[in-house]
């Protein structure tokens, strides 16, 4: 019974290392988010950039409908990004992500774009040094509204000092 349970505290090590390994969500409720203009409100709604990491997902920003609308997160300090997630994205389909060192968010990395799903998770890989999360909706007549953004770091320490500098 002691071997089971020795065994059963190593799986759950290991699997624990795993996770550990991978990423960490960063809290970005509350912080700084821009977006390429913004929606009138709407049945006492308002849709500001920062309705997107409110932590809310009740609530959402939403752009006016124009030519290449964008929205951008200052993270406020430098991370190895690993995932970026958009939750209850409407519209978005062939929206790029974006994350980089620039406030300037065409020179950043493109990681990906989002499909038609209501949760799209865009995973870097390599892994993005990167302050600023950006999404850009290439096209005429386009509306970014999404009700949350996540980002998740990556934690390995001995891959950070030779991969993300």
């Amino acid at each position: 019974m002691a071997a089971c349970s020795l065994r059963w505290c190593r799986f759950r090590a290991l699997v624990l290392l795993i996770a550990v390994k991978t990423a960490l969500s960063l809290d970005v409720r509350g912080k700084p988010a821009e977006q390429s203009s913004t929606a009138p409100e709407e049945n006492g709604l308002s849709f500001e950039a920062g309705k997107a990491v409110d932590g809310d997902f009740h609530s959402s920003s939403k752009t006016a409908e124009m030519l290449n609308p964008w929205w951008r997160l200052d993270l406020e300090a430098v991370y190895c990004l690993r995932k970026i997630t958009i939750i209850k994205g409407v519209g978005l389909n062939g929206a790029e992500v974006r994350a980089g060192l620039s406030p300037d968010r065409l020179p950043n990395t493109l990681i990906g774009t989002v499909g038609g799903q209501q949760v799209t998770t865009i995973t870097a890989d390599p892994v993005v040094t990167a302050r600023y999360v950006s999404i850009d909706l290439p096209g005429d007549n386009k509306i970014i509204n999404m009700a949350e953004v996540t980002v998740e770091k990556f934690v390995d320490e001995e891959a950070l000092a030779s991969t993300c500098e």
